[in-house]
């Protein structure tokens, strides 16, 4: 009868961890779409739109690589060039990225591909390494278990941390753009000469 129990609290704790595995990626492929935005006004909903569906169907690795790639790569004005339709309207890059060191941005990597690695092992490997008729092998893989929901809780938490910046600096700047402030910014001088 304790082994039984044993055993139950595994397999809760695996669903638990998948579940949370499942939530990162969909907090991803929501996030990932609003970090870099760019296009002419009247495309940029569309081309979030396009964005998204890109990612929907992209595996954990995939959508960790992009986050990578995305939030410590300073956005370029490449995209901007080029002829301008005329129907079109402006151009518009927004950009969120973070300015780090090196060897963060070396740790935030290892650690994402660390995790994602660590839920692939989870649902493809991780069962037939654990002798789940000994209630010492269940008790082992529990704690294994907890504290690999401690590391994605800490990427939930990271990712929650940068979305409430992205929200925060598009709120500003929102604001900035319906103020006399914005009118005072984009002024030129004429020179009537």
């Amino acid at each position: 009868m304790h082994q039984r129990k044993a055993v139950e609290e595994v397999f809760r704790r695996i669903g638990r961890n998948i579940a949370n595995f499942q939530a990162l990626e969909r907090a991803l492929k929501s996030l990932l779409p609003t970090l870099s935005v760019e296009g002419a006004g009247s495309k940029i909903q569309p081309n979030k739109k396009l964005h998204e569906k890109a990612l929907r169907k992209q595996s954990l690795g995939s959508l960790a690589d992009t986050l990578h790639e995305t939030i410590f790569q300073k956005p370029t004005e490449q995209s901007l060039e080029g002829p301008l339709d005329q129907d079109e309207g402006p151009r518009f890059l927004f950009g969120f990225y973070r300015e780090a060191s090196p060897d963060y941005v070396r740790a935030f990597k290892r650690r994402w591909n660390s995790l994602v690695r660590e839920r692939n092992n989870l649902v493809h490997r991780q069962l037939s390494e654990y002798d789940l008729t000994q209630d010492a092998e269940c008790e082992r893989f529990c704690i294994y278990l907890e504290q690999q929901h401690g590391r994605i809780n800490m990427m939930a938490e990271d990712l929650k941390s940068l979305d409430s910046h992205r929200v925060m600096l598009s709120k500003s700047f929102a604001e900035f753009l319906m103020s006399k402030d914005a009118d005072k910014f984009f002024e030129t001088d004429e020179d009537d000469a």
